[in-house]
């Protein structure tokens, strides 16, 4: 089986442009890597059942606490960002399962990470703090 492709332009604002996908296991997955994305497109959140988010090397330095509204999210790709925090929101993610944190601007993981469940891990590297 292969993927279903829906293309739906995400905001009019930015004429951002972007494919959901829908693999052969129905998991909705949405790739906005590599768009030099400045600020969190708050669209986002309405993909209730998005479980594969990739917003890797963009130029985002905050996350809104709104990511918690993506109770379905399994994968969250966040490296090669700015970041330097992340909201406390993110354990309403309670299926995350992988959540890639490289290359940002980070500091120690929160206390709160210890409240995932499913994590099976989080990648994280030091290298621009």
């Amino acid at each position: 089986m292969g993927r279903r492709v829906q293309r739906r332009e995400l905001t009019k604002r930015q004429n951002l442009r972007y494919q959901v996908i829908v693999n052969d296991k129905n998991q909705m997955e949405l790739n906005l890597g590599g768009l030099a994305l400045g600020s969190f497109p708050s669209e986002i959140v309405n993909f209730s059942r998005l479980e594969v988010l990739n917003l890797s090397h963009n130029a985002l330095s905050s996350i809104p606490g709104s990511i918690g509204r993506l109770h379905h999210l399994k994968v969250l790709l966040l490296n090669h960002n700015c970041l330097t925090r992340l909201p406390e929101t993110i354990t309403n993610c309670t299926n995350l399962v992988e959540l890639n944190l490289t290359r940002n601007k980070l500091g120690a993981l929160p206390r709160y990470f210890g409240n995932f469940q499913e994590l099976n891990g989080v990648a994280t590297r030091r290298e621009q703090i």
